[in-house]
């Protein structure tokens, strides 16, 4: 799905990243201990951000995810070309939210979008391909797929070492990009709370491996020019056929999530892989009633538990149609989410958060956006505000002493004036976190 997140990080996550934090030291990388973690501009304008950023800290919010590439401005739009004032708007961004102690999770390419997946199948020439991979498990007819299919089964652009190049060197131009305002950069910024490598892959029928691999030598990439930062998938979360957990996965009688090319624990299964994450989104998968979403919360928080990592929920939300719906119809799936994000952190369990879709800051209603929170309705009041005060507490016992990895192995940082030091190591607090979605981050300015 093309969307915008926001997360909020406490001693739980919680915001689209759904947390409160517990001491904002300000230069405290994230890191991970056990299935724990711990610590170590918008369209409509700079103002807007910094509003925003203002609100979610008064809501104990502290984490927000975000697109790259948004769908109006292209940081990349050819190989080694970028827009400097779509960097600049980035830059913008990451300054404002370490002034309200918030922590940003990029993502750095998106299936869904033109800007994303298929700008960079553009790159290396792996657009004018349309192969059934495996066709002897593949469910669609005929012996070539039509558009939509298509970008659901980029085998060619996963597999090919060179179309992985083009995204290896997207990556190293953003992370060692040196901000305009603070002069940090950005593998060096505590403002940046994780990456996201692929917003919601797919592989359809084409087996597991494909995005497995991928995942892990992206991952693999990405610390070696960026080693103090988390790392994650950005995936939904669907097991593969194969898995003992296959039963938990949303089908139409067409076996879509099991043979989406996901696999999650597969994708997860790697040292250069911080945390796992999942999405829930039982309005555009199938015809899902609740008890679905208690057994994909639980098949899950038993994954990560053997994977022996922590677990986000980074996405999830439930579409209304007027304001009388929000307690009978949204508030249910939301209660799901964020009493077993709090169980599982009163248990020291791996889930440690929930990012819900979506918050923009404003009161919009859901007759404009039928999946939206607006700040002064019933979720916000009843259910996530009180799990984000909750955290805070939390997050107030807890301590911990992981310092920060030194980037001297990586490559040198892009020069863009000012020019500073990288900040100093230091030790973070065990973090939980609390998350919410929210707009595009990044806009020309």
């Amino acid at each position: 799905m093309a969307r915008t997140g926001v997360l909020v990080a406490a001693c739980a996550l919680l915001l689209g990243f759904a947390a409160a934090v517990g001491s904002a030291a300000g230069q405290d990388f994230v890191r991970v201990s056990g299935n724990k973690l711990g610590m170590s501009g918008f369209s409509d304008g700079r103002a807007y951000i910094t509003d925003l950023f203002r609100q979610a800290q008064q809501k104990n919010f502290n984490v927000f995810r975000f697109f790259v590439q948004g769908d109006y401005s292209y940081l990349t739009t050819a190989p080694g070309e970028y827009d400097e004032s779509v960097f600049q708007g980035f830059d913008y961004v990451l300054a404002e939210a370490a002034k309200f102690n918030i922590r940003l999770t990029p993502v750095l390419l998106n299936l869904w979008n033109d800007d994303g997946v298929p700008l960079f199948e553009k790159f290396c020439g792996s657009d004018s391909t349309n192969v059934k991979p495996a066709p002897a498990i593949d469910l669609r007819e005929g012996s070539t797929l039509n558009e939509t299919e298509r970008i659901q089964t980029p085998y060619v652009w996963y597999t090919s070492a060179d179309c992985r190049g083009y995204v290896k060197d997207f990556i190293t131009k953003v992370v060692t990009r040196k901000n305009s305002i603070t002069g940090v950069a950005y593998r060096d910024d505590p403002a940046i709370f994780s990456w996201n490598l692929l917003n919601e892959p797919r592989c359809k029928y084409c087996g597991p491996e494909a995005v497995t691999e991928w995942y892990h030598d992206i991952a693999a990439h990405i610390k070696s020019v960026d080693p103090n930062h988390l790392v994650t998938t950005g995936e939904e979360g669907f097991f593969d056929e194969s898995s003992k957990y296959a039963a938990a996965d949303p089908t139409d009688g067409n076996l879509w999530g099991p043979r989406s090319g996901q696999d999650f624990v597969a994708n997860h299964d790697s040292p250069d892989i911080d945390y796992a994450v999942i999405h829930l989104w039982p309005n555009n998968w199938a015809a899902l009633d609740i008890d679905f979403g208690k057994t994909w919360v639980s098949s899950h928080v038993r994954a990560a538990q053997e994977l022996g990592k922590p677990l986000v929920v980074e996405e999830f939300g439930k579409a209304v149609s007027d304001e009388n719906q929000i307690a009978s119809v949204r508030n249910p799936w939301y209660s799901l989410v964020y009493d077993a994000a709090a169980r599982s952190i009163a248990s020291g369990g791996p889930l440690r958060g929930a990012m819900f879709w979506l918050w923009d800051g404003t009161d919009t209603t859901v007759q404009t956006n039928p999946i939206i929170v607006s700040s002064g309705d019933d979720t916000m009041r009843s259910i996530i505000l009180p799990f984000a005060q909750q955290q805070v507490g939390v997050c107030g016992s807890l301590g911990g002493n992981a310092t920060a990895a030194p980037a001297a192995e990586a490559p040198a940082a892009e020069e863009t004036a000012p020019q500073e030091t990288a900040p100093e190591e230091a030790t973070p607090s065990i973090v939980t976190l609390v998350a919410a979605a929210g707009r595009k981050l990044l806009a020309k300015h």
